[in-house]
């Protein structure tokens, strides 16, 4: 059973959201993403006397942010985010405190979604877009010192929509692979990890789901 619906104003065109602990008090908070012309990030927290009050952190994070993710990028202990910029054209990585600290990074690819994780196995989380002008995902490897190296792309089918990262090869479980949702084709596309942070255009595994697969999420069912 679940407590009655709290409704809370964040803005204007709440597009994503992360669940995590931004201020080190050990409850999860919420951050928000709006998909204003400028971006704008929100925080949802409980204050000292248990109301739960959006806060604006950032009102300038990128053009018009569709996903967002959080992630320590680099290394420092805090949570950091990340967010795909579809009009934008790259990726905003945000740093510090209220997150006031950004860095874009992959230049050309209009993301509609992201995802963080270690594909490289080199200890530090990297970025992929999925970019759905050009029908594909981005790999950004996490460089160290908050820079990403240059994207690279795979074909991942027709305008890729949710991405997931999870070792669906048991028989490899420390290559991470790209689960990206294909709505307009009805299916999942499986982009296996050949090792290193690369990927292949031509091994991949399709899956029928049904009609337009929105998002996703990834556990030992």
């Amino acid at each position: 059973m679940y407590a009655r619906r709290l409704d809370l104003s964040v803005g204007a065109l709440p597009k994503s959201l992360a669940v995590a602990d931004i201020d080190g008090d050990k409850r999860p908070d919420v951050l928000v993403a709006r998909a204003t012309g400028n971006g704008a990030l929100v925080q949802i927290s409980p204050n000292s006397s248990g109301m739960i009050t959006p806060i604006l952190l950032n009102g300038s994070i990128g053009d018009t942010p569709y996903g967002l993710v959080v992630a320590d990028f680099d290394g420092d202990g805090a949570v950091d985010a990340a967010v795909a910029n579809f009009l934008g054209g790259n990726v905003s990585a945000l740093y510090g405190s209220g997150f006031a600290t950004r860095s874009d990074f992959g230049d050309g690819a209009h993301p509609i979604a992201l995802v963080a994780g270690d594909v490289n196995s080199d200890g530090r989380p990297d970025v992929l877009t999925a970019n759905q002008v050009n029908n594909s995902v981005g790999v950004n490897l996490n460089l160290g010192n908050r820079m990403f190296g240059a994207r690279v792309d795979y074909a991942a089918g027709a305008a890729p929509g949710a991405l997931i990262l999870g070792a669906t090869d048991g028989a490899r479980p420390s290559r991470l692979d790209i689960v990206a949702a294909l709505p307009s084709l009805n299916k999942l596309r499986i982009l296996t990890g050949q090792g290193g942070g690369t990927y292949s255009d031509t091994q991949f595994v399709d899956l029928a789901v049904g009609k337009s697969p929105a998002g996703m999420a990834m556990a030992d069912a």
